[in-house]
């Protein structure tokens, strides 16, 4: 029986400039402010790319990973 092996890369780049972040300890709208470039690559081809917040980047993280099964996860191409 073969199984399919698929390279998987996912690189996010900050593109948020740190001086536009406020230095206050407990500023959760810090959070919001922080943003980045996103690329998903499979088989090295790219996948997705955009520019997304950090958090809505944790969302989907964790979205994700729940619904991983036996530790692999499913990409639908």
């Amino acid at each position: 029986m073969s199984h399919l092996t698929n390279q998987f890369a996912m690189d996010f780049t900050f593109t948020t400039d740190k001086s536009m972040i406020e230095k206050k300890k407990k500023d959760y709208a810090n959070v919001y402010r922080i943003d980045g470039e996103l690329k998903l690559e499979v088989n090295g081809e790219l996948f997705f790319q955009e520019d997304i917040t950090i958090l809505e980047f944790y969302l989907q993280l964790k979205k994700w990973f729940s619904k991983k099964d036996n530790n692999t996860f499913i990409i639908i191409l």
